[in-house]
């Protein structure tokens, strides 16, 4: 099968509105403005760009194609707040850490705002420590504007809606699919729960973040010992990876 490009999508012809088969003919004519269009066209472009840089990619432990977890986080953030800039982030915000893109394409394809929101929740430093490179993200996730901690919510949100359905399944089988076991995935989405409470006063977040405290507790039952033992596991696996790097356990979140 031919490769397809970010240039073909592009290039397929978009309906006019008037046309027969166009998306207005099973509804009523809905009038968009110029920034209507100019938002649809950076959604769509967005869309496109992630579909083709993840093509290769498969969800962690499975045969399916990585695009669906990018466009899960478009979805929530569409019903959470209709944003098609944070939309476009939210389908974008995986390609700088798993693809050959860099962030200065998306800069340059997407403009200052979704480049911003793709920026903030992007790890940067990925020859440091795993355990560093949390730590420091949920530092910076803490202090974070509300749209930021939005794009993050959606994103973990529909993780660990994968991780409850696979754990359903697989019980505790499902962590050796991960680098780091259970009780450091506890300890991280138990402190990305505390990250981003704030929105748990968010009237168009809240259910999203009511969705997600539950979920992370259903998964890795409730917060009791989970910093204790990621304490322990952030040592040996710093200890292990780069010994130099390695930071003292007072120092975590």
């Amino acid at each position: 099968m031919e490769e397809v490009t970010y240039e073909d999508f592009l290039n397929v012809p978009v309906n006019d509105v008037d046309n027969e088969k166009g998306p207005d003919s099973m509804a009523e004519k809905v009038e968009l403005t110029e920034q209507d269009y100019a938002d649809n066209a950076l959604l769509n472009d967005a869309i496109a760009y992630a579909v083709v840089m993840h093509r290769p990619g498969l969800r962690k432990g499975t045969t399916m194609p990585y695009i669906v977890h990018p466009l899960e986080v478009m979805h929530i953030l569409e019903v959470m707040t209709g944003d098609k800039h944070l939309m476009a982030a939210g389908v974008l915000h995986d390609v700088v850490e798993d693809t050959d893109a860099t962030i200065e394409n998306v800069y340059a394809k997407f403009g200052e705002e979704v480049g911003a929101l793709v920026a903030g929740h992007t790890e940067m430093h990925k020859e440091d420590p795993c355990e560093k490179r949390k730590q420091e993200a949920l530092a910076h996730l803490a202090q974070a504007e509300e749209r930021e901690q939005m794009l993050v919510l959606a994103d973990k949100l529909a993780n660990v809606r994968a991780i409850a359905r696979d754990y359903a399944r697989y019980g505790e089988d499902l962590w050796q699919r991960f680098k780091r076991g259970k009780d450091v995935q506890s300890w991280y989405y138990h402190a990305a729960v505390k990250a981003m409470a704030a929105l748990e006063f968010d009237s168009a977040a809240a259910p999203f973040y009511k969705e997600f405290e539950d979920k992370v507790n259903e998964v890795f039952g409730f917060e009791d010992g989970a910093a204790d033992a990621y304490y322990q596991q952030a040592r040996k696996y710093e200890m292990k990876d780069a010994p130099e790097k390695a930071v003292d356990a007072g120092n975590v979140l």
